[in-house]
């Protein structure tokens, strides 16, 4: 997992959105996530307006996804990347 912070403009502490930028893969990096790359995008997408996170770029390759978002200071990075698992699993 690979994180990115960002500090708003003008604001001498962290008072913005963090950016975090997330990385997953399958057991085994299997390259099966092709098949089902738009239902992903559409769960991401979901699951990012349900918790009020604004994703900035994704990309969805065979055998991987990245994606850079943008989360309110109260959701940790660790959290994001649970809930966001949990949920694309269950849903697919």
């Amino acid at each position: 997992m690979y994180r990115f912070t960002k500090i708003a403009a003008g604001c001498p502490t962290a008072c913005g959105g963090e950016e975090s930028g997330f990385v997953w893969a399958p057991k085994y990096r299997k390259k099966i996530l092709s098949l089902f790359q738009d239902e992903l995008r559409d769960i991401f997408f979901q699951i990012a307006e349900e918790y009020d996170l604004q994703i900035i770029e994704m990309e969805i390759m065979p055998d991987h996804i990245h994606i850079l978002l943008s989360a309110p200071p109260r959701f940790s990075p660790a959290r994001i990347a649970s809930t966001s698992r949990v949920t694309a699993k269950v849903e697919l």
